[in-house]
């Protein structure tokens, strides 16, 4: 047998999360407690094996991870990404989300951080989301 969701339920799940991920943006203003939230919410919206954002830097050389699902919340603060290195970087200077399928490794956009155990991912998704008036 095969579950099936239908595109009303989908949209309703999706209107769900979006919801929730207001709600956590807005709950707090204390900027770790945000995105610990939103990282919990994409993570369990979506079904990944794991979940990881990045910002951005004042100066604009590096993308450094600022939060991240479990087990990997150790190594907030840790992971740092110069400039035009790994996937997030390409999706954030091409202003445009970025998905590999499958063997994720092979793909030159890729910048392999083995504390983040990713050649256990067969598949990545890199989405650069921008602040207003955000001309960076």
């Amino acid at each position: 047998m095969f579950n099936t969701v239908s595109r009303s339920e989908s949209v309703g799940v999706g209107e769900r999360l979006l919801h929730q991920v207001i709600s956590a943006v807005g709950s707090s203003l204390n900027l770790e407690e945000v995105l610990a939230g939103v990282v919990d919410l994409l993570s369990e919206g979506s079904a990944v094996h794991a979940c990881f954002v990045y910002l951005l830097e004042r100066d604009q050389t590096r993308l450094v991870l600022r939060a991240a699902s479990e087990p990997y919340t150790l190594l907030v603060g840790r992971i740092e990404l110069v400039r035009g290195e790994g996937l997030a970087w390409w999706a954030r200077d091409h202003r445009e989300p970025a998905f590999i399928r499958e063997n994720a490794l092979d793909d030159p956009r890729v910048k392999y951080v083995p504390e983040l155990e990713e050649e256990r991912f067969q598949s990545l998704v890199a989405i650069p989301v921008f602040g207003g008036g955000s001309s960076a």
